[in-house]
């Protein structure tokens, strides 16, 4: 059972958690398990709706869900968003049913059974850290929140991505110069190159410690003006 009532013109506000459910995003991106495929059938419980929006992006269908509609989508694959075209809120109750399909299937009954396992898994962690992280109050809330949200915007990939090679360099530099400051100062101590392994741990703790700063500003940016 799912409960939605997106607010107007939520796209323009900070969506956190809610953007797992909100935004342009494939329901998982995890798992690829050849011949079997992850299948969502949503139906609509309550009636009054008229302005929340389904909309499949690269099928270009859309749909309002009322009581007794239904939608069936590839969990894993099929792109979609919520759209919002009303000034007010709207109620709406969702029944989620989900279905392991393998066509063809060239497995067992347990190996089938078995893979189903991963998106339990899955679906239990996402939705719990999703409603953790939607409307955030507690420093864990914007930790989930934000984890959430900002992966579905394509620029965060690049940003990290020269975060940490940024990091990488620096880490890398650091260790170069201190080695050679030893040497210069001709002391007992081991000069220790440092090695490929350590230049990525010390570059992934660096960007987290960034991450956890982001984080508890946004915490405190809350506890202090209640902003989120």
């Amino acid at each position: 059972m799912y409960y939605s009532n997106p607010k107007p013109n939520f796209k323009n506000m900070n969506l956190y958690g809610a953007a797992a459910n909100l935004i342009p995003h494939r329901d998982c991106l995890l798992y690829d398990f050849d011949g079997i495929s992850m299948y969502r059938i949503i139906i609509g419980l309550t009636d009054g709706n008229n302005d929340t929006i389904t909309e499949f992006t690269n099928f270009y269908l859309e749909h309002k869900i009322n009581r007794g509609d239904y939608m069936i989508f590839d969990f894993d694959k099929t792109v979609h968003q919520v759209i919002k075209t009303g000034s007010q809120e709207t109620q709406r109750i969702l029944m989620k049913l989900h279905f392991i399909v393998c066509d063809n299937c060239k497995y067992t009954k347990e190996y089938v059974i078995h893979r189903s396992y991963f998106y339990i898994f899955y679906y239990i962690v996402a939705r719990y850290t999703e409603q953790i992280g939607t409307d955030p109050t507690t420093f864990m809330g914007f930790f989930f929140g934000l984890l959430w949200e900002w992966p579905f915007y394509k620029p965060f990939r690049y940003i990290v991505a020269l975060l940490f090679i940024n990091n990488m360099i620096m880490v890398n530099r650091f260790y170069r110069n201190r080695n050679t400051m030893l040497q210069i100062k001709n002391t007992q101590e081991n000069t220790q190159e440092i090695g490929i392994q350590k230049i990525v741990m010390y570059s992934t703790t660096n960007v987290f410690l960034i991450y956890l700063g982001i984080v508890l500003f946004y915490y405190l940016r809350y506890s202090l003006f209640n902003i989120r």
